[in-house]
């Protein structure tokens, strides 16, 4: 397979896991010093701080997230890619809000040779997020 295709893979993967309310799967996606840096709140630093930023993200009530790719580089053990992504809430009046943004992704080839996120920065498109 190839690197494209296994990027391509892991960010279904991690796509799926959030799906399924699954924190712990979403986490293990990453690196064990991966960071994410994020306008939806504090920075994580380490799978531990990653699983527990997505718990909250998915208790926050996210659904229906879709991410568009924009930009891949592969250059040996190291990726990046910018993609574009979407999410649904629930508000109370039964209306639903989409959150839409972007966000710039490093990968890292592991020693196996399976990839990771080693760096995740998120950026709202909405004003009232950052």
């Amino acid at each position: 397979m190839s690197a494209e295709a296994e990027l391509g893979r892991l960010q279904q993967d991690w796509t799926n896991s959030f799906a399924q309310k699954d924190a712990k799967a979403c986490a293990a996606c990453y690196t064990e010093d991966a960071r994410i840096l994020s306008s939806y709140g504090d920075k994580a630093h380490g799978r531990e701080a990653i699983e527990k930023t997505m718990q909250e993200w998915i208790d926050g009530g996210a659904k229906n997230k879709k991410i568009t790719d924009l930009e891949l580089s592969i250059d040996n053990d190291l990726a990046y890619s910018m993609v574009a992504y979407s999410e649904d809430y629930d508000n109370d009046d039964g209306s639903v809000y989409t959150e839409t943004g972007k966000a710039v992704n490093v990968f890292k080839r592991q020693t196996d040779g399976s990839w990771r996120f080693h760096v995740n920065v998120l950026t709202s498109d909405n004003s009232s997020s950052t």
